[in-house]
């Protein structure tokens, strides 16, 4: 797909580091992007021979790559506020005027607002039913289209594991891997699940590790028990890609975790439609949500401490009139706002391209001195 997009691409993994900044130099690139940081498959000396003018990092990483030749991190203020910018990073910023995060929901999953238009805690008639419909709704018929044309997906059929009792009440979710699970979050979650007697928490039963998942569910329960809340999580299994983002808006609040905050996955949450609750966070890694929910509108709901982020998950969990509020807030967002506009995003990036290579132009030989700012576009 990616190569089908392009106007040209390069292969370059059989070459060698040397060989590869050699064909890059030769293409007379003005500014060179790496997508991959320190992760795998990083080729640190393809920067390091600067084959191109301009150099930065973008995406792939949530962190400075420490580089001396990677001149621009591309990023948003809100997720590495000045401040932040000069105490953790080598490079200079080159700000997205709102998150910097790519969001291809609404091309990828064009089809999870309708599959999920039924799964909303409200009348359904206030969105597409007719007035027989909304005289017997009721929450317990909150159900999502199946992706195989067969019976509607409610909360029973997803294999929680949860009683029927909770499989009634509010269900905040977290759908990180769970190696990103941290003990102060989960002591969070479990503090509000104790002041919320009716609710449960959902978590990913997938992970990248084969076998790992399994230990992690049992070392999990075991932890729920010590903290008083047992029989309280629910595992939500691997589903069909058709499925598995309509399917969480069967949940009804996300709640992210400190340290390292949902990326991919928050963003699959917010466009199946479900609020999340946030706490602020320091490092980069830490500040995804506030980015995120920054750019929907909806940055009110990242706490700036512990107990200012536990009393909102229970307010809101305890509020239904507020939550399906923030819900509708959500819900208009995900087509107005610019978290999920792919295209402003990708204009974005060209201002940003432009402005970083003017600042080259204005001084080849010092680096640059400044951060790049993308104006807002004007409508």
């Amino acid at each position: 797909a990616i190569a089908a997009a392009a106007h040209a691409f390069f292969d370059l993994p059989r070459l060698t580091d040397a060989e590869a900044a050699r064909a890059i130099d030769g293409l007379r690139l003005h500014v060179l992007v790496n997508l991959v940081g320190h992760t795998a498959g990083a080729r640190h000396a393809l920067t390091h021979y600067r084959p191109a003018p301009v150099q930065a990092s973008y995406y792939g990483y949530a962190g400075t790559t420490a580089l001396p030749q990677m001149h621009y991190a591309l990023l948003d203020a809100a997720a590495a506020p000045p401040p932040l910018a000069a105490a953790e990073f080598t490079e200079r910023m080159a700000y997205f005027p709102f998150s910097h995060f790519v969001a291809a929901h609404a091309r990828r999953y064009a089809h999870a607002p309708h599959a999920s238009r039924l799964a909303h805690p409200w009348p359904a008639g206030e969105w597409t039913a007719g007035e027989e419909e909304r005289a017997t709704w009721s929450p317990a018929l909150r159900r999502v289209d199946s992706s195989d044309g067969g019976p509607p997906l409610r909360r029973e059929d997803l294999g929680l594991g949860l009683s029927p009792r909770r499989l009634r009440g509010v269900a905040l979710c977290n759908f990180n891997q769970l190696y990103k699970l941290d003990p102060d979050s989960f002591g969070a979650w479990a503090n509000a699940l104790r002041r919320l007697p009716e609710a449960s928490l959902w978590l990913s039963r997938v992970s990248v590790r084969r076998g790992w998942a399994e230990h992690a569910e049992q070392s999990l329960r075991v932890q729920a028990a010590a903290h008083g809340v047992t029989g309280r999580l629910g595992f939500v299994p691997k589903l069909p890609e058709a499925d598995f983002i309509p399917a969480r808006s069967l949940a009804d609040l996300m709640v992210d975790n400190r340290w390292y905050n949902a990326h991919t996955t928050g963003a699959d949450s917010l466009w199946a439609g479900v609020p999340a609750v946030a706490l602020q966070g320091r490092g980069l890694a830490s500040r995804a949500s506030g980015s995120f929910l920054a750019a929907l509108g909806l940055g009110y709901t990242v706490a700036p401490r512990w107990k200012a982020y536990e009393d909102l998950i229970c307010s809101l969990a305890s509020t239904p009139e507020r939550l399906q509020l923030l819900r509708r807030r959500l819900l208009d967002a995900r087509s107005d706002a610019p978290f999920f506009d792919l295209e402003g995003l990708a204009r974005a990036q060209e201002r940003l391209v432009h402005g970083m290579w003017r600042a080259h132009e204005a001084s080849p030989a010092s680096g640059p001195k400044m951060h790049i700012i993308a104006a807002r576009a004007r409508t």
